[in-house]
């Protein structure tokens, strides 16, 4: 069965049999079933973790991170942390990358243009061959290469800092954040990209994609880019018709539950109405294509045919951190996130001795580095058991908190949702 905001969207389908006025936004959630098999964003951003930092310490980090989070949480229910950015954790490891001289970790990436496509990406495909837009957050490229197996060329293009892929009759995919194909400081990997978000010129390519479309419909996509795409969907130029959210969900039709994402009132404000659902992704794209006619040439992918991602990924980047590189990757992080260094003193006993001694080398001699060595043995001389009288103190003066166990001062990206929250 076949639910009523979808039968909405199908209806509109019947009535105008035109595709070039839907637009699809879609995230990781279409890339991660088999074939494709890519993570999703806490997936990568633990995989990341631990490929800088090992796997001891990067569980220390989400741990420590989930406990600050619930502490916060239990103050304020509105308070909502995710798990550590993935442009945070990336954009430390690309600045010291830059400064030691390291082949970077964001070259992993480029693995991504070479994914096997899976069902959701051949059936956007045979869309996009029948005139929609699609806009999507992702690196990968399973679209494009689905088309390209299945309907003929399709070719890259550059616009205002947007790139994409178009194929001969004008209907186009526009990434977001980049290719996974482009030169690694065009992807939206790093704090300091996703925060500078899109120029004006590529603004208006977007708003008038959107304003063109008569439906949005979003897919596979968790609305929590809140430095480009949420800002650029509430920018008082979008006069949008109608969206359509479908949460993913492979429960029974019967009990399938909607959970709003946190952002959508704000993505939805500029659409004279808005529509959202949970139902399995690959099942809506079929009832949609199936109701509009539109048949699907490609044989179903092989479940076993699995593309492996993180070998894929550590082959193209080519290069592996030394147990002193992933220490100062850590000191950075944790900087950043703005955790004490003691949180890993359980799995790493010898941790101040070993800052001290790999500081005094001349190869970490960087005023970026050598800041990292201080601050973290500064932040050791504070006392572990020193508390605050109430939480509540932290969230209206963004100073230093200390719980039970570790301290924890709310700096970059608690500050950011701190200061969002409190607007």
């Amino acid at each position: 069965m076949v639910f009523e905001e979808v039968k909405m969207v199908m209806e509109f389908m019947k009535k105008h049999n035109n595709l070039n006025e839907f637009l699809f936004l879609v995230g990781s959630g279409i890339s991660c079933s088999c074939p494709a098999s890519l993570p999703l964003g806490n997936g990568l951003t633990e995989f990341v973790l631990e490929e800088s930092c090992g796997k001891e310490i990067a569980d220390v980090i989400l741990n420590t991170w989930n406990k600050s989070k619930d502490i916060i949480h239990d103050y304020d229910n509105s308070l909502v942390f995710p798990c550590p950015r993935l442009e945070t954790i990336c954009g430390c490891i690309y600045e010291l990358d830059d400064i030691l001289n390291r082949e970077s970790i964001l070259k992993g990436f480029q693995s991504y243009s070479k994914i096997l496509p899976n069902e959701n990406h051949q059936i956007l495909a045979a869309l996009l061959n029948n005139g929609a837009n699609i806009i999507t957050t992702n690196f990968d490229l399973g679209i494009e290469n689905a088309f390209a197996e299945n309907h003929g060329v399709i070719s890259a293009f550059e616009t205002n800092g947007i790139c994409g892929y178009e194929t001969s009759f004008g209907s186009s995919i526009f990434h977001l954040h980049g290719c996974s194909n482009n030169e690694i400081d065009k992807l939206g990997t790093t704090i300091s990209k996703v925060k500078s978000g899109f120029s004006e010129k590529a603004k208006e390519v977007l708003i008038t994609l959107i304003n063109k479309a008569t439906q949005v419909i979003v897919l596979g996509y968790g609305a929590v880019d809140t430095f480009d795409i949420i800002p650029l969907f509430q920018d008082e130029r979008i006069k949008g018709k109608h969206i359509l959210y479908v949460q993913h969900s492979t429960e029974p039709q019967e009990s399938k539950k909607f959970k709003v994402p946190f952002y959508w009132h704000r993505m939805s404000s500029n659409f004279s109405s808005n529509k959202f659902e949970a139902n399995d992704t690959t099942i809506f794209l079929k009832e949609f294509t199936s109701k509009n006619g539109i048949s699907i040439t490609a044989e179903k992918p092989m479940v076993d045919n699995q593309y492996d991602w993180k070998e894929k990924f550590k082959t193209a980047w080519g290069y592996q951190y030394s147990e002193e590189e992933k220490l100062i990757n850590f000191l950075a992080i944790r900087y950043q996130l703005g955790f004490n260094p003691r949180i890993v003193e359980s799995i790493y006993p010898s941790i101040i001795e070993k800052i001290k001694y790999i500081s005094k080398k001349s190869i970490y001699n960087h005023p970026r580095i050598k800041d990292y060595f201080a601050m973290a043995l500064k932040d050791f001389d504070i006392p572990k058991h020193k508390t605050f009288s109430k939480s509540g103190d932290i969230v209206k003066s963004k100073t230093r908190f200390v719980d039970k166990q570790y301290l924890i001062c709310l700096r970059d990206e608690c500050d950011y949702y701190l200061d969002l929250f409190k607007r």
